[in-house]
């Protein structure tokens, strides 16, 4: 299953195999306590803390299964001005969208690691 986590499509798998396999390193409690409202608020600290710590795309492929578990939405944008630190004004915004668009977002990645532009498809999301 491929995950849209902001600007990032992430390879993850079976997301219910991933997330019972890591969820103790991932430090989100236990996965079958939480409704889709905390999963979203963890993804929000996620994305805060790389700020400072850097991106893991392990810890946001994670996360990505968390939330594919949680609210079956397979793309995640979380908006927020630079330097936000404070999770209650990080908007999260979930959709469901087509695999076949993600795979060509996927595959429109620049070589030198660069990411594809989003903006079509983020105006499609929105």
């Amino acid at each position: 299953m491929l995950f849209l986590f902001n600007d990032r499509v992430l390879e993850i798998g079976d997301p219910e195999v991933r997330l019972l396999a890591n969820w103790t390193e991932l430090g989100c409690g236990r996965p079958d306590l939480l409704f889709a409202r905390d999963a979203i608020d963890f993804a929000k600290a996620v994305v805060i803390d790389s700020d400072q710590f850097g991106v893991d795309e392990a810890v946001y492929a994670d996360c990505a299964a968390l939330l594919a578990v949680k609210t079956h939405a397979n793309t995640a944008f979380f908006i927020r001005e630079t330097g936000e630190e404070d999770a209650s004004r990080v908007q999260a915004r979930l959709t469901l969208i087509d695999e076949q668009h993600l795979q060509r977002v996927r595959n429109q990645r620049r070589p030198v690691g660069g990411h594809a532009s989003l903006e079509p498809l983020w105006v499609r999301a929105a």
